[in-house]
């Protein structure tokens, strides 16, 4: 099972690898190109080799033990059929693997990082993690109580316009890319898999679930990350904040970095993921009630999640985030137009490296009993994320064109298709919208778009420039997903006639 987890990781991760190989050799090659520091490209390599390793042992440790968790929780807590428990535990789930969530530690450091820290990393997770667990608490109401997802949606969306409206307001632009950044920070490799476990897991309880009920939790989460630090963004909103630039690089070195970084990443990995523990172990003994031999094999799981987790930001945060933002810089020296080029095919090809989009690509293909298979899912979606950074480079070389203007009619457009969406697609939209934003779009992917920022911004880059990536990656793909349905729907209709 493990070399076949590390084959899939490696072969995900080789579109990622084989995008900076070529676009260096563009570098090296063009008369006007500056290729990126060798220091960096050969620490890169060597940070590919620590990912590929991280991730397949984190995605083996999440099946033994937080998958597992989260299905067995989500079955057991309805069993209880005491509201107050299950809303209770609900909440707590979603708080505490959001704060284990790595995507969700890296946006908040480089949110640190680029506010000079005036924005504080704990603050941010903290508050975002209030916020998935708030969003868990409504999910578990929506299928106890049966509630249509389209008017959750539309009441968790307008309630983030009006908040994001008065962000934008007060903050002056700086402040309104990262509450719609925050949204694509718990859809990453450990959060996903465990929410929609649970999602199975409640729907298991029930016999008269249906295919869309198994959908939608994660993307009414994602809903809660934006107005759960929205909050705390307001509270902030006063302060003003600073140009922003890319400080030079202080890693010395290929291999040391990896080694003196690694402390840091140890006690943060730790910190994310002991709290789940905890939480796990009480469950256990009041709720699941294990027999020793699955609580041992679940914590055996989790200390290969812990080791998974902390060769992840190691990797991430030495050898990915800074190549990319060399990569964006040195790309846009070359112009817009290569660099808007080379924004669509990063967008394109990374999203296939996301292991949270093929843990839903699979749980589609099962719960509609492969009606639906993969391909089309996943080409859907590269094609939505590819757009979605083609958008982005335009919106930082392009001063009139805003956030706001490019995200806010998106959002609308995809709330609008909802009604004219088959049932099972909704949920799952929103749900794919979410997914698209993991690991690696979390690090390459808003690495490289910062990187573009800081040349076409110069000294005048805004904290705001620099943030609203993710943002576009999470919405364009829901209007993708949400085209799909439509044309399954309709192949699904003339394929009903011809058989009549």
């Amino acid at each position: 099972m493990l070399l076949n987890k590390l084959k899939d990781v490696a072969l995900s991760v080789a579109p990622v690898i084989a995008i900076v190989l070529v676009l260096q050799l563009i570098l090296v090659i063009v008369p006007k190109g500056t290729p990126v520091e060798w220091d960096s490209f050969f620490r890169f390599l060597l940070g590919s080799a620590v990912l590929i390793t991280g991730l397949t042992i984190l995605l083996f440790g999440l099946e033994l033990s937080i998958n597992k968790v989260g299905e067995e929780s989500g079955l057991a807590l309805i069993k209880t059929r005491n509201l107050g428990i299950i809303l209770t535990v609900a909440g707590l789930l979603g708080f505490f693997v959001a704060v284990a969530e790595p995507d969700l530690l890296i946006l908040a450091m480089q949110i640190n990082e680029f506010s000079q820290g005036l924005l504080n990393t704990y603050l941010i997770i903290i508050s975002i993690a209030f916020g998935v667990g708030l969003m868990m608490i409504l999910s578990f109401l929506r299928i106890i109580f049966k509630w249509k997802i389209r008017p959750i949606m539309f009441s968790l969306y307008g309630i983030i316009f009006i908040l994001t409206i008065i962000l934008e307001i007060r903050s002056g632009g700086n402040l309104f890319p990262i509450a719609f950044d925050s949204s694509a920070s718990v859809t990453g490799a450990v959060a996903v898999p465990f929410i929609l476990a649970l999602g199975i897991g409640v729907s298991r309880a029930d016999k008269n679930a249906k295919e869309e009920d198994s959908f939608g939790m994660v993307g009414i989460t994602s809903a809660g990350t934006i107005i759960g630090v929205s909050v705390y963004l307001l509270a902030k909103s006063h302060l003003k904040f600073p140009k922003v630039t890319i400080a030079n690089n202080n890693l010395d070195g290929v291999f040391k970095p990896f080694i003196t970084e690694l402390p840091t990443y140890l006690w943060q990995a730790a910190l994310a993921l002991v709290p789940f523990i905890v939480l796990y172990l009480i469950i256990n003994a009041t709720i699941l009630k294990e027999n020793k031999r699955d609580t041992i094999s679940k914590l055996m799981g989790f200390l290969y999640v812990f080791i998974g987790l902390l060769l992840f930001l190691l990797s991430a945060n030495v050898g990915y985030i800074g190549i990319a933002r060399e990569l964006g810089h040195n790309m846009a020296e070359l112009g817009i137009i290569p660099v808007a080029i080379t924004g669509f095919f990063i967008g394109a090809l990374v999203i296939l490296a996301e292991s949270s989009v093929h843990v839903l690509t699979d749980q589609i293909y099962n719960v509609t009993s492969g009606s639906l298979k993969k391909i089309p899912v996943l080409i859907a979606l590269s094609i939505g994320v590819g757009v979605s950074i083609l958008i982005m480079v335009f919106r930082t070389y392009f001063d009139w064109l805003t956030l706001p203007m490019l995200i806010l009619p998106l959002y609308a457009a995809a709330l609008i298709m909802s009604f004219f969406t088959p049932n099972l697609f909704v949920g799952l939209s929103f749900d794919s919208g979410a997914t698209s934003s993991g690991p690696m779009a979390a690090t390459f992917i808003l690495g490289f778009v910062q990187g573009v920022a800081v040349f076409f911004g110069g000294t005048t880059a805004t904290l705001g420039d620099v943030f609203g990536a993710m943002a576009s990656v999470t919405v364009v793909p829901i209007i993708a997903i949400q085209v799909l349905g439509i044309i399954y729907n309709l192949k699904l209709k003339k394929g009903a006639k011809q058989n009549a």
